[in-house]
């Protein structure tokens, strides 16, 4: 296979060979390079490379659209899979080489090259050793739930608070499901360093969300009257104030440089955006997304703004509800979000619209108070959504269910039940996060998790 450069400050041109099991495998780069069991078995390949006159042999690795060949002297080519999306992939290149962060390989250079007529990218990168990351048990995570998290998620969560806070400082839009390091072509964090990333986009809005001209005085307003509701929460319900009212729970930013504060647990980001990097924001273009318990629509926005069609949010507390909607029609301007103040597990029950994806963040605990009492609602979820993605707390004093028991209960449900994240939280016990597949993404739809369950190929 040859490719000719676009860039000869780069390379003139490659002649690449690639060989497996005593086979020499040839690829058009149009189709991944395993596709329905064709192309390359999930296991590493012999390669040979020429790059101009400079000659390498190595053992190479790949993803569904991109090669990864390590020369063996620390750096290496990755030969990436275009979809008409080569100019993006070139500007994602050049801006990660700009902020020189270190969850990112070191990028020599860069640029677009063709083969037989169809356009891929080349980088020239470092090569990232495969090594055994250390586990630090976080101080607020009991000893049991120290094993049990080492088995269910594949990077350290000091590795991935790392990436979440370079995700929102340099404003990254990350690719859906940036975490996975479960196995060969997904191992995406090696050695503390994403090694897959051509698909991550700088995404200002995303962290600065679009106020269209809107002054900063008219989001000033907004928020102090919001705040004003909070506190008259005690007299209107002649009940203590909770301790996370009196002010905004989710965090947001906008792009005229206003901020309504929001809860932060770790003192430097918006617990609101540290959880965002793990919606899979990506992948539901064109559908309806349902936020259970959308508290002041910040998940809400996130999905309204980057190509939901239709975003449901309901919220059982009024006061959040009325922020949510003069955020939406004072500030933002948005068409495509709608909140409604009720009950969110019969707007569920009583709904027959199926959702793209289904965000549920800090609510089952207080719908559901006992864990082994939710089941009937988890098959409803299930069976209504693409994704769901699902935030608890574990061993909180009113909730006092282990990450082990709640695991196990998402995956009696889900056929993929993805622990992402945790922290720890504002009230006792921690918070984890969850995004969970009830059936495979790409062949589920309205009926088909019912069909799959009677067939016995859902609950664990």
């Amino acid at each position: 296979m040859k490719f000719v450069s676009d860039n000869k400050n780069c390379f003139n041109t490659i002649e690449l060979k690639l060989h497996q099991d005593s086979k020499e495998y040839k690829f058009d780069f149009t189709t991944p390079f395993r596709n329905k069991k064709q192309g390359f078995a999930k296991k590493p390949f012999a390669f040979s490379i020429k790059v101009d006159e400079d000659a390498f042999e190595g053992s190479g690795a790949f993803g569904q659209d991109a090669l990864w060949l390590p020369f063996g002297n620390g750096y290496g080519i990755k030969i990436i899979r275009t979809n008409n999306d080569a100019d993006d992939i070139i500007e994602n290149l050049k801006y990660i080489k700009s902020i020189d962060s270190k969850i990112f390989p070191k990028i020599s250079w860069f640029c677009k090259a063709t083969i037989d007529n169809v356009t891929c990218v080349i980088a020239h990168m470092e090569s990232i050793e495969d090594v055994d990351m250390n586990y630090t048990k976080p101080g607020f995570l009991p000893d049991e739930d120290f094993v049990y998290y080492q088995e269910k998620l594949n990077v350290p969560v000091q590795v991935i608070k790392q990436c979440v806070d370079e995700f929102i400082k340099h404003k990254l839009a990350p690719e859906d499901s940036w975490y996975k390091n479960s196995g060969f072509g997904t191992r995406n964090v090696i050695d503390g360093k994403i090694v897959d990333f051509h698909l991550f986009k700088h995404s200002p809005e995303r962290y600065m969300l679009p106020v269209n001209d809107i002054e900063q005085n008219v989001c000033e307003n907004i928020y102090k009257n919001a705040l004003q509701r909070y506190a008259n929460w005690k007299i209107k319900n002649n009940e203590d104030l909770p301790k996370w009212k009196g002010r905004i729970y989710q965090g947001m930013k906008f792009d005229n440089g206003y901020t309504m504060p929001g809860y932060s647990s770790d003192g430097r980001n918006f617990d609101s955006y540290i959880k965002s990097c793990f919606l899979p924001l990506d992948r539901f273009s064109n559908g309806k997304v349902l936020d259970i318990g959308s508290n002041q629509g910040f998940f809400s926005f996130q999905c309204a703004l980057n190509g939901a069609d239709d975003v449901t949010g309901v919220e059982l507390t009024e006061e959040d509800v009325l922020l949510a909607n003069e955020i939406k029609e004072s500030i933002l301007q948005l068409d495509n979000v709608n909140f409604t103040n009720g009950d969110a597990i019969k707007y569920l029950q009583d709904t027959e619209d199926w959702y793209e994806l289904i965000v549920m963040s800090s609510v089952l605990h207080q719908t559901h108070p006992n864990l082994h009492e939710c089941d009937d609602f988890l098959k409803l979820v299930a069976s209504k959504c693409r994704y769901f993605f699902f935030e608890t707390p574990v061993r909180h004093k009113h909730y006092d269910f282990t990450l082990r028991q709640i695991t196990e209960k998402l995956e009696h449900h889900f056929s993929n039940a993805r622990l992402v994240y945790f922290y720890d939280a504002y009230s006792t016990g921690y918070r984890a996060v969850y995004l969970c597949h009830p059936w495979d993404p790409p062949q589920n739809g309205p009926g088909i998790y019912e069909q799959m369950r009677k067939q016995g190929r859902v609950a664990k």
